[in-house]
């Protein structure tokens, strides 16, 4: 089971944000995936799943993702991954 957030991180420019995507596991707390960007799309959300999910070898059927009801944790694009 994997949880996943995005937060803003304040930059050193006045009112310019870095977003930090991450997904952990539940029950290790370990990292199994993050990304960094400029901006909250949901284009990055379904990249990041897809190459962790990848990356750590998860199967079909296999996972269970956690989010807050945010806009990209809701979009279509993500909804198709999933």
């Amino acid at each position: 089971m994997w949880s996943w957030d995005i937060t803003k991180l304040l930059t050193f420019v006045k009112f310019a944000y870095l977003h930090l995507y991450v997904i952990l596991d539940i029950y290790s707390r370990y990292v199994v995936g993050w990304l960094l960007a400029e901006n909250e799309k949901a284009a990055l959300a379904n990249r990041l799943i897809s190459e962790t999910c990848e990356r750590q070898n998860v199967q079909e059927n296999e996972l269970i993702l956690h989010s807050d009801r945010g806009a990209p944790m809701r979009s279509g694009t993500l909804s198709q991954l999933l």
